[in-house]
């Protein structure tokens, strides 16, 4: 009984719901970033890939944020006999004039992200993939260690019905097909910021794998999946936090949330 009693707490907070939407937040602009630059590197040859690819990167970027967003990043390496591309000391943010543009034709989002990673590696990407320019197929996407910041703040325009546009759609001028076997999220540092109530929560270790993940028009509206993916495992490490009247503290050693099965393991409670 006790347990329930806990779930009951926690889920009040809001932090049990905000643990998978946050994981969402997350894969959105990532899924979108390879799928472009995949495209690009598959019809260009390797020797435009210095002087043309952070411009292409940006354009991708551009469209599916509609302008709001920026990437900036060191390097990226490419080595053809590992299937392996690596994108170092990236970071992806708003473009503050855009931000201003948007809000002012009502169409800036509640929440905006920063997000910064010191190394994005994607394996699997061979010769073959190279010459299939709207099917992508991916063994591996890593990413670890990425601080994340997401700063919400309620703007009234939006309280209207949700964009009904999936993301297969947002990304079919670009792919008819986007595959991944495994997606790990490992050691996310991620702070929200609620810009309303001037209040900050902070997940310090964060970590997801996501498997079998499928875009295409047969899966864009599967509700067994999660975010595409036929398995998703999120686990949030070492969390602790006080209630709205500032009565009550609680900690978390671990939670582990199976969201395809609907299942959620609380350790050290």
């Amino acid at each position: 009984m006790g347990f329930f009693i806990w779930y009951s707490f926690l889920n009040g907070t809001g932090m049990l719901q905000r643990i998978p939407k946050t994981v969402k937040y997350i894969l959105l602009p990532i899924l979108v970033l390879v799928a472009g630059a995949l495209v690009y590197l598959k019809t260009r040859k390797s020797k435009d890939f210095e002087p043309l690819i952070k411009d292409k990167l940006q354009e991708v970027v551009a469209k599916a944020t509609n302008g709001l967003y920026k990437l900036h990043y060191d390097s990226l390496t490419i080595d053809v006999l590992a299937s392996k591309v690596t994108l170092s000391n990236a970071v992806l943010q708003p473009d503050s004039a855009r931000l201003l543009q948007l809000d002012s034709l009502q169409q800036a989002p509640d929440d905006l992200f920063k997000i910064s990673l010191k190394t994005l590696d994607i394996t699997g990407l061979g010769p073959a993939d190279m010459l299939n320019k709207k099917n992508i197929s991916l063994t591996d996407l890593f990413l670890d260690n990425p601080v994340i910041e997401i700063y919400h703040q309620k703007r009234a325009y939006n309280y209207r019905a949700p964009d009904s546009t999936t993301l297969y759609r947002k990304l079919a001028g670009m792919v008819q097909s986007f595959e991944l076997q495994r997606l790990l999220l490992r050691h996310i540092s991620l702070t929200y910021h609620n810009l309303e109530k001037k209040s900050t929560t902070s997940f310090k270790d964060l970590g997801a794998i996501l498997e079998n993940i499928k875009i295409d028009s047969s899966t864009q509206f599967d509700t067994t999946r999660f975010f595409f993916a036929k398995r998703a495992d999120i686990q949030l490490n070492g969390y602790e936090a006080r209630t709205g009247d500032n009565l009550h503290r609680f900690h978390v050693d671990s939670i582990t949330v199976l969201a395809t099965s609907k299942q959620m393991r609380l350790v050290g409670l």
